[in-house]
């Protein structure tokens, strides 16, 4: 891989971590944004379904609490009582309103389908006992009406003569009013809403099945708690918030998609990774591009190297050093270079025709050298063959050496032989003349 090709992709790399850990950040600040926003949303939207059920349950209130007052003016009179809860603004912002005397346990009601029989016993109901026990107004726990399998609520209202409890009267709403005002609330396409009791019981739900039973039936992982958590069913991941209707210790429930609602992220992301995948392929072009101009200093300088390596370079030619520091520096090194080798190449050209004269003169001085071996070579075969001829002589010498010394040998003998001759002849001479001396005395004497 060549340098320049390392260098973009390592500035590909870090420009694509770059861009990973930016789409991280900015992904994790939208997200929180995002959540922000659905939270402030969902807690808006409960709030304000809030404030209507409290407004709601408030007016079924007032209008319960004054009519109560109204039958407290003539609560033994049947038909008065009768006449006042059989009104239209009864009639129509209540199911069923009734009253149950304390004495006796009749039922006034204004229920046209409702039969009273003997065995119902209005002392016995929760609105009653809590209407009496507590001698104001009271609103019981949701729960299944009987007759119409409807969740309903009962409001409870002592009824006073003489300032001694004499009645209690209930006043029965249906809680469907409230599951269509939840269901028309739109939770960002994405959810729904419901309300529960503070134990778990379904008020009002977008499925009318689930009203009356217990949230566990179909949100088993969730707890009835303020607050947002979150949960997975049949592969989707939801969150669900919960804000307390505070004047009836109900909640109110919103439960929310979180792939639809934090689909910006989701695209975001995506877009993130087209445009980062895009970004990508533009640096690398770009880089390689602007690499590819910078370097031309360094590619020149690589094109005069080979050609000084090639053997048959221009040690003549020079880089430009006007450009950027770096390569200024590198091509006045090779500037540098090239003259000092220009000079030991020029040095060693006259050096090498030194050599080349001093060789043709030594080649010379080895033909004279020749010829004069030559001649040598001549005269020491003359002298060889002279030395065989001495030889043979010095052989025949020699021989005749031998024989002259064997002949010495023998004059020596002879001449000792000879020797000892004469120094007999000479002895013998020597007496002869003492004896001629001798004779001589004696002839003289």
């Amino acid at each position: 891989m060549k340098f320049s090709q390392k260098i973009v992709l390592a500035s590909s790399t870090l420009l694509l971590v770059g861009i990973i850990l930016l789409s991280i950040q900015q992904s994790m600040l939208v997200k929180s944004e995002v959540e922000g926003l659905v939270n402030s949303s969902l807690e808006e939207l409960e709030k304000g379904v809030s404030t209507i059920v409290s407004a709601e349950l408030d007016s079924k209130r007032d209008l319960a609490k004054s009519t109560s007052e109204l039958i407290e003016l003539s609560p033994y009179d049947h038909q008065y009582v009768s006449q006042v809860i059989e009104t239209s603004v009864i009639k129509q912002g209540f199911i069923t309103v009734g009253m149950g005397y304390d004495q006796d346990g009749f039922v006034i009601e204004n229920d046209d389908v409702w039969e009273v029989d003997s065995s119902y016993d209005p002392r016995s109901r929760v609105w009653f006992k809590q209407a009496k026990n507590q001698g104001k107004l009271i609103v019981t726990d949701p729960y299944v009406d009987a007759t119409t399998n409807k969740v309903i609520i009962s409001i409870g209202t002592p009824i006073k003569a003489n300032g001694q409890f004499i009645a209690s009267m209930f006043y029965d709403v249906e809680l469907t009013e409230l599951a269509n005002l939840v269901n028309k609330v739109n939770l960002l396409d994405a959810g729904y809403m419901f309300i529960l009791t503070s134990d778990g019981s379904t008020i009002a739900h977008p499925d009318a099945n689930f009203n009356g039973k217990p949230m566990a039936t179909y949100l088993p992982e969730v707890q009835v708690r303020e607050g947002i958590q979150s949960f997975e069913k049949d592969g989707t991941q939801y969150i669900v918030r919960f804000t307390k209707v505070a004047s009836e210790g109900w909640y109110i429930g919103a439960v929310v998609d979180e792939s639809i609602a934090f689909a910006a992220i989701a695209e975001m992301r995506n877009s993130s990774m087209i445009y980062a995948a895009i970004a990508l392929v533009l640096s690398v072009l770009g880089l390689s591009l602007l690499i590819k101009f910078l370097m031309r200093p360094l590619n020149d300088l690589n094109n005069a190297i080979q050609d000084v390596a090639s053997g048959q370079g221009d040690l003549t030619k020079r880089l430009d050093t006007n450009t950027d520091t770096e390569f200024a520096e590198l091509a006045r090194g090779f500037n540098t270079f090239t003259e000092n080798l220009q000079q030991q190449i020029i040095q060693s050209k006259a050096i090498g025709s030194d050599i080349l004269v001093g060789t043709e003169q030594s080649h010379v001085n080895a033909q004279d050298a020749s010829k004069a071996v030559a001649s040598q070579l001549e005269e020491l075969e003359q002298l060889a063959t002279a030395m065989h001829e001495m030889s043979v002589t010095a052989t025949d010498v020699a021989n005749n050496a031998q024989g002259a010394a064997e002949a010495v040998k023998e004059a020596e003998r002879v001449t000792d032989e000879g020797s000892k001759v004469v120094s007999d002849t000479t002895e013998a001479m020597s007496q002869l003349s003492m004896r001629v001396d001798q004779a001589v005395e004696e002839v003289a004497g």
